[in-house]
């Protein structure tokens, strides 16, 4: 979960039930951006930049979805060959996605290569174990 950067009584959250939302603490409306509309199927992280241009939600099977501010689906990509544990945008450049899964590798991305057909990471760190945050890793970034 992650707080809305402007609406303090909204927060983002991804959830065994397939979705990625972002819900209102007061009970008012919520947004559903995302919904696999299957329970064995769900987004399990989530990123928001800094700036708020940019969301990415990443799923249970290593799927991960880029939309923009509104919501809209930019791209959806295989990122991990499983889960994907973790994702953050880098807060100095929001160009820069990290992930983290369960396949043992951190990857770091470029967003704006995303789009085009072939979808490959800037680097790849191999880890020794299951990694639940890339950002953990200082000697990898």
């Amino acid at each position: 979960m992650k707080f809305h950067p402007c609406m303090p009584n909204s927060i983002y959250a991804t959830s065994v039930n397939g979705t990625f939302c972002l819900y209102d603490l007061e009970g008012r409306h919520s947004q559903v951006f995302l919904d696999t509309l299957d329970w064995r199927f769900w987004y399990c992280t989530l990123s928001i930049s800094q700036s708020h241009h940019f969301m990415f939600a990443g799923t249970s099977y290593g799927d991960g979805t880029l939309l923009d501010k509104h919501g809209a689906k930019i791209c959806t990509h295989k990122f991990h060959k499983n889960k994907i544990q973790h994702a953050e945008f880098a807060p100095y450049c929001e160009e820069l996605l990290i992930t983290a899964s369960n396949d043992r590798t951190i990857k770091l991305w470029d967003i704006r290569t995303i789009s085009s057909n072939k979808l490959q990471p800037l680097t790849t760190f191999q880890t020794p174990a299951v990694t639940n945050s890339g950002l953990k890793h200082h000697t990898y970034i």
